[in-house]
């Protein structure tokens, strides 16, 4: 799986957001609004990744149980596709 768009991800005011630049922002034209993990997400999902690759990639950035960062990675690769960012 791999993002549909081109992102610019930052923090701004405190807050991590994605927006999409150059070609894609034609394309994506809203903000999404992420916490930090997220955001490192974001980042990972730039690349062709698959789930279990990127739940191994967060598992060396987070010190949380596996189950636990599985279920949040699966519930924001849903949401992802719900807004139709992922492919």
């Amino acid at each position: 799986m791999k993002l549909k768009y081109e992102f610019s991800v930052n923090q701004v005011c405190g807050v991590w957001c994605a927006v999409a630049v150059g070609k894609s922002a034609s394309k994506f034209s809203g903000v999404i609004s992420l916490n930090e993990t997220a955001a490192d997400m974001m980042k990972y999902l730039a690349e062709d990744i698959t789930e279990d690759e990127l739940v191994q990639k967060m598992l060396t950035e987070y010190d949380v149980p596996e189950a636990d960062l599985r279920r949040d990675v699966q519930a924001f690769i849903e949401k992802l596709k719900s807004e139709n960012v992922l492919c």
